[in-house]
């Protein structure tokens, strides 16, 4: 990305006659194009956003079968064995995740089920779901797993209006106090009643923007959310009892540290711009990767995480690994991970 003080002009003049006056003219087709380019954006979030609006049905219905509270109708069934059938579901990787050792302990779990649940819904949906995309996977620990049975749903919602990208030819130091909250996400993780927190909701929001070169979307800021933990059930510490000597006295005093745990991810690290440090600023890359990948690829297509279609797929736009960070992921997985306990 060129710096403030880089003046085209200045490397423009040192070029051969000739070639000045062409260069020069390329620069004009240039900004041609950033204009048409800009109106490209604004036309795609229009779009992102009528479409937004005609998936909602579709994702209530999935909910409603998810949870149990409405049976399928037989052509719904009968049209879902009918897509089970394609060659591409054929072809999924099902059988190796079947394999897996994590699989086949989730699949004796559902074996496990009383009939009367396992006809009610589908148990574990999301939670399976979740466990076989690559990039949110590595979060869940063990101890998570029991609350994550109750994740009745993920939903996505965007906000605000579409961008309205203009040149860059005068920048200013005013700033709307609302600049970096007017467009982004919201994913909304609903839960059962259980015993682990009060919350119904969990939610994560991104505030982003779109970068005027290229039309990425950037991060500006995450903003999580108070989970209200039940006694002794925070996945997210661990409690580490001490004893402290006051000259013939002894008191045991408790301290909970961070550890590990899927329930980070509504503390999303934050820092101030002065503050910001290369290692912050690669855990806040990695978690914006994260939330996109859950809005992107897991909520519209759940049930392909949920069979592992989506594995064969390659569906997971961030997750996937290539044959380099395979073999590095190997590596890493030798060495002992820390084991948290609640105590």
């Amino acid at each position: 990305m060129a710096t403030a003080s880089f003046a085209p002009l200045e490397a423009v003049a040192k070029l051969p006659d000739g070639v000045r006056e062409n260069v020069l003219a390329l620069q004009h087709l240039q900004e041609k194009y950033q204009d048409v380019f800009m109106k490209f954006l604004t036309e795609r979030q229009t779009v992102e956003n009528k479409y937004e609006k005609l998936y909602q049905p579709l994702y209530q219905k999935r909910r409603e079968i998810v949870t149990g509270e409405r049976e399928p109708t037989d052509d719904e069934t009968k049209k879902g064995e009918e897509v089970a059938k394609k060659p591409d579901a054929e072809e999924s990787k099902v059988e190796e995740i079947e394999d897996d050792a994590d699989a086949k302990v989730e699949k004796e779990d559902d074996a496990d089920v009383p009939k009367e649940d396992t006809d009610k819904g589908i148990p574990k949906f999301w939670l399976r779901a979740l466990k076989n995309q690559e990039a949110v996977s590595g979060l869940i620990q063990d101890k998570d797993e029991p609350i994550l049975e109750h994740l009745i749903d993920i939903s996505c919602t965007t906000f605000g209006e579409e961008p309205e990208l203009e040149k860059k030819e005068e920048p200013s130091n005013e700033k709307k106090e609302d600049d970096d909250e007017s467009t982004g996400f919201t994913l909304t993780f609903e839960f059962s009643e259980n015993l682990f927190f009060k919350n119904k909701t969990l939610t994560k929001t991104y505030y982003t923007k779109l970068d005027d070169e290229d039309g990425e979307e950037l991060l500006v800021k995450a903003v999580g959310c108070t989970i209200e933990w039940q006694p002794n059930q925070n996945t997210t510490v661990k409690t580490k009892t001490k004893k402290q000597a006051k000259g013939q006295k002894t008191r045991v005093v408790k301290q909970d540290e961070p550890c590990e745990s899927f329930f980070n991810f509504f503390k999303p690290p934050y820092a101030n711009d002065e503050d910001l440090t290369k290692e912050i600023a690669e855990e806040m890359e990695d978690d914006f990767m994260t939330g996109t990948e859950i809005r992107k690829y897991v909520v519209p297509r759940a049930v392909s995480w949920y069979t592992g279609e989506a594995i064969s797929m390659g569906l997971d736009g961030f997750g996937g690994l290539g044959e380099e960070d395979e073999e590095d992921e190997e590596s890493d997985s030798d060495a002992p991970k820390q084991e948290c306990k609640q105590q």
